[in-house]
């Protein structure tokens, strides 16, 4: 059978589909199937292309709609891989697309990406196991053009350029998503839903993506290499789902990236060092993993890195002492890992801290040297480490400083009265360290203060009664210090005050 006959058979088949129902509709498909393959045994110009993936999937699908549009993809492919040549030196009387009248003219009209597009969402929505009801607009019967399509924006010439289904609640995986056909996309936001299964390795034909937030579903297997690809790539957060692996090499080969959360995963082994290879980074999420080994150095070559969150890992040895090398970090919370040794040069001196969360470590270090001047700081939390020293009084520079946090060291010395210069304190524990002399007067300052703690130190003296006066105080513990005298009266006035905790005042 010549090859005129399968061309042909295709185009008869797409101008009979009002005339035909599913079930012969499917049958043609099969002839065309056998056709293409005696076509390609018996004609030496007739490339051995073979469109079974497709013709699969219209034989399992029993929606007119979807099977319609696949009739047109298969036949401009045929038209492509087979080569114009070939088609119009067997067929010279083939009858023009624009000539067919049927009511599903409207489908013709898109373009040839457009068409594609659609299909391959109808597929990947036929695979999903739930769909709300925003993805009614999905519907070729409705809109041929998924430019119309909930979630769905295109460029001026027709072609898909975001996918944004935050929140939608759908159920599935994208095993069906055939991410070749959509070579505009530059944005793929599928947050918050019910995603289960693997990231396919087609992720990685969205060769101009800019963006991809997957986060917050519950995608399982490793990181796929093939994101190495996606070099256009400024967003990735892959964060809140069961991905485990390592992280891999090729994470470096993302130069532009700028954001990338993989945090609150299962992933596990070192950071690869190939990550400073990420020079764009600004934000660097890796929390709450199974992550170990030490913090690689070469963090602290990211000119632009803002944002550093390791907390909540296997992280061991020192802190880099070159982190903030660049002088921009802004953040830096690892607590919850296995750190030791002193609290970096390099994060003392960095001025624009205002985050530093290094809580349940086994940091060391004299904490009147290792922790300076910082004018900036908003939210520190050294908590249950091994710090020993005296408390600076420079702490009362840090204006902006929100909540301290350093029980659960070795602290000795008295509390500075400059700590009342940090009007804007609404967390300040200090309790279990070895703090000596009374609790200074300039604390009932603290206006905004919610919640003061210096129990279990050595701390002697009265209870200020001046501490009257700090009305937003929800919770207050000096127990297990050396306080004498009685309970001011002056306490009463804490109307917000819910625990009150003055054990073994002499």
């Amino acid at each position: 059978m010549p090859l005129a006959t399968v061309v042909r058979q295709e185009f008869v088949g797409e101008e009979r589909i009002v005339q035909h129902d599913t079930t012969n509709l499917k049958g043609q498909l099969r002839q065309i199937k056998e056709n293409l393959i005696w076509a390609q045994a018996h004609d030496a110009d007739v490339p051995q292309v073979r469109p079974w993936k497709r013709l699969a999937q219209m034989e399992r699908s029993n929606d007119s709609q979807f099977i319609l549009l696949s009739f047109i993809i298969l036949k401009r492919q045929l038209f492509e891989l087979l080569g114009q040549k070939v088609i119009w030196r067997l067929v010279r009387k083939m009858p023009p697309l624009r000539a067919i009248r049927t009511r599903f003219m409207t489908v013709f009209v898109v373009s040839d990406s457009s068409e594609e597009a659609a299909l391959a969402l109808l597929n990947w929505k036929a695979s999903l196991i739930y769909t709300p009801s925003s993805f009614r607009s999905w519907n070729s019967t409705t809109s041929s053009n998924p430019c119309e399509w909930h979630g769905i924006t295109c460029n001026k010439a027709g072609s898909v350029t975001e996918i944004n289904l935050p929140n939608e609640g759908f159920h599935g995986e994208l095993t069906d998503f055939n991410f070749s056909s959509f070579p505009n996309l530059v944005r793929l936001n599928l947050t918050r839903n019910q995603l289960s299964g693997m990231i396919p390795d087609g992720i990685g034909n969205l060769s101009t993506l800019l963006h991809l937030d997957l986060e917050h579903n519950l995608l399982t297997g490793e990181i796929p290499l093939a994101l190495a690809n996606l070099n256009s790539l400024t967003h990735l957060s892959l964060s809140r789902n069961k991905i485990g692996g390592s992280i891999p090499l090729e994470i470096g080969n993302l130069k532009k990236l700028v954001k990338l959360d993989v945090s609150n995963n299962e992933l596990n082994g070192p950071v690869p060092s190939t990550i400073g290879n990420c020079t764009s980074l600004n934000t660097l999420s890796l929390s709450s993993n199974k992550l170990e080994s030490s913090i690689p150095q070469e963090l602290g070559t990211l000119p632009y890195l803002v944002v550093l969150q390791l907390e909540n890992n296997l992280f061991s040895g020192n802190i880099p002492r070159q982190l903030c090398q660049s002088g921009s970090l802004v953040e830096v919370t690892a607590g919850y890992n296995h750190l030791e040794g002193p609290i970096s040069e390099s994060l003392k001196n960095c001025t624009m801290l205002e985050v530093v969360q290094l809580e349940r470590n086994q940091l060391d270090g004299n904490i009147t040297h290792e922790f300076g001047y910082n004018r900036n700081l908003r939210d520190v939390d050294l908590s249950y480490n091994k710090l020993y020293g005296e408390l600076s009084s420079s702490w009362g520079e840090s204006r902006k400083l929100m909540s301290l946090q350093i029980q659960g060291n070795e602290i000795s010395g008295k509390i500075p009265p400059e700590f009342g210069k940090l009007v804007q304190l609404g967390v300040l524990d200090l309790s279990s360290n070895r703090l000596v002399g009374e609790i200074p007067k300039e604390l009932s300052g603290l206006f905004d203060l919610s919640s003061l703690r210096l129990n279990d130190n050595q701390i002697s003296g009265q209870v200020p009664s001046e501490f009257g006066r700090l009305l937003r105080l929800e919770y207050l513990d000096l127990s297990a210090n050396n306080l004498s005298g009685t309970i001011p009266d002056q306490l009463g006035n804490c109307s917000m005050l819910r625990k009150l905790l003055l054990s073994e005042i002499i």
